[in-house]
């Protein structure tokens, strides 16, 4: 449940941020979070940043995208997800310095 009556003179901010279910105003924080058995709440991620893939696993596009430009053959990455596939697309700009290297020797 929520303290807060909302954003202050921002009614329609409001409207879309604090929600009611079964009688309860909540504040939509943009986390994904999940009930645990002893009644307390685990913080999984971000929600903006999530993608759910179709077999329900949460991936967090922007810890892929970190990972990938730890390669030194990337230059720029975008990655996407779509909940009706299993499976993440990366569109990649590679490092053309290094690709060349790796040609020519």
């Amino acid at each position: 449940p929520t303290i807060s009556p909302g954003y202050w003179k921002q009614p329609e901010k409001t409207a879309e941020e604090f929600v009611t279910i079964d009688g309860v105003r909540y504040f939509a924080t943009g986390d994904i979070g999940e009930m645990r058995e002893d009644g307390s709440l685990l913080i999984i991620d971000r929600k903006k940043d999530l993608v759910k893939l179709q077999h329900g696993e949460y991936v967090s596009l922007a810890k892929v995208e970190t990972a990938l430009l730890n390669c030194p053959l990337v230059d720029n990455i975008c990655v996407y997800g779509n909940s009706l596939q299993e499976y993440l697309v990366a569109l990649i700009v590679p490092n053309q310095k290094h690709l060349t290297r790796i040609a020519d020797e």
